[in-house]
């Protein structure tokens, strides 16, 4: 490789480090326009088109690479997500597998052959990587997710818990260090944990997190709903009503979904009966609220189970 070629991929290299996109394809079209077929610029290429979603044009240009004798771990690597990425699992698992032949100190072809082992069903191998990735890069956030998620579908609660921790400790916000994982993403990481924690009765600690969430990304439908759910289970109907309307009016589908229509229905209704009762029962929210016959039919007597005076409550 001459000077200035390998000069102009540094520089290919330096754009793509920043984001400049069109920038490193610039830079990578000149070399080839000079050296046909150069290998690490058909490499760049193909890291540039998969950073734009372009996972077709990607494969073909690292292809492309390989044929030109470019077939280093990490060209190796990055052909092998961009298989995994296309749903081409079996070429992906065995491109990773080679990738790690020849080079098994990359954190992120562990994660990635992970990724394709857990959509194979195969749990255990797909731990083993994500653990190999932990301890190559202790500090790789979505593999703590990742894993979490995998404890998870497992039934495995408080693992999922320490896991989903670690992901969110690790990580820190764009601009601030860490990996630099985006809001949404972060926020995501919230949302799921504070659905395991929901899950798990921690109610209270489901609130904190899904606060979190709706904090660092207001157009997550998901974690409003849940967020909803969660508060009114912890007795504050009005603030959750308001998160209930706000997921739908993102996501309409939520409106049928998990009985949340129903849920705000229910919560009209309480606001009517408490009011019948001259405020001497609470809205104190438990699960028999949503089996309950309308409020016009409910008699006093049959209140004593659930309903509580409001000297001795208050919402939270």
């Amino acid at each position: 490789m001459s000077g200035s070629t390998l000069s102009d991929i540094e520089q290919g290299r330096a754009a793509l480090a920043i984001g400049d996109l069109d920038r490193a394809e610039s830079i990578c079209l000149g070399v080839l326009a000079r050296v046909a077929g150069q290998p690490e610029a058909l490499h760049l290429l193909g890291v540039a088109a998969m950073i734009r979603g372009q996972v077709t044009e990607a494969l073909n240009w690292l292809n492309q690479a390989m044929a030109q004798g470019g077939g280093d771990a990490v060209i190796l690597t990055n052909r092998a997500e961009a298989l995994r990425r296309l749903g081409q699992l079996d070429e992906a698992h065995a491109c990773f597998e080679q990738a790690l032949k020849l080079d098994n100190s990359n954190p992120h072809t562990h994660f990635n052959l992970a990724l394709v082992l857990k959509a194979r069903g195969d749990a255990p191998r797909a731990e083993h990587f994500f653990r190999n990735a932990l301890m190559l890069r202790p500090e790789m956030a979505r593999a703590h997710f990742e894993l979490a998620e995998l404890y998870r579908d497992e039934g495995h609660g408080l693992e999922a818990e320490a896991e989903y921790r670690a992901a969110i400790d690790g990580t820190k916000a764009v601009g601030t260090g860490g990996e630099g994982e985006d809001l949404a993403i972060v926020a995501r990481w919230h949302s799921a944990l504070g659905m395991l924690l929901r899950e798990r009765g921690s109610i209270p600690a489901a609130v904190e997190e899904l606060r979190k969430a709706v904090v660092l990304d207001p157009q997550n439908a998901q974690a409003q709903f849940e967020l909803g759910r969660a508060l009114f289970e912890m007795c504050c109907e009005r603030e959750a009503r308001k998160h209930y309307t706000h997921a739908v009016s993102l996501e309409p589908a939520l409106g049928a979904r998990g009985g949340g229509k129903a849920t705000c229905a229910r919560m009209v209704s309480l606001k009517g009966w408490c009011e019948r009762g001259h405020g001497s029962w609470t809205t104190l929210a438990r699960s028999q609220w949503l089996d309950l016959p309308p409020p016009k039919v409910l008699q006093a007597q049959m209140s004593s189970g659930f309903a509580i005076g409001k000297p001795v409550t208050a919402e939270l």
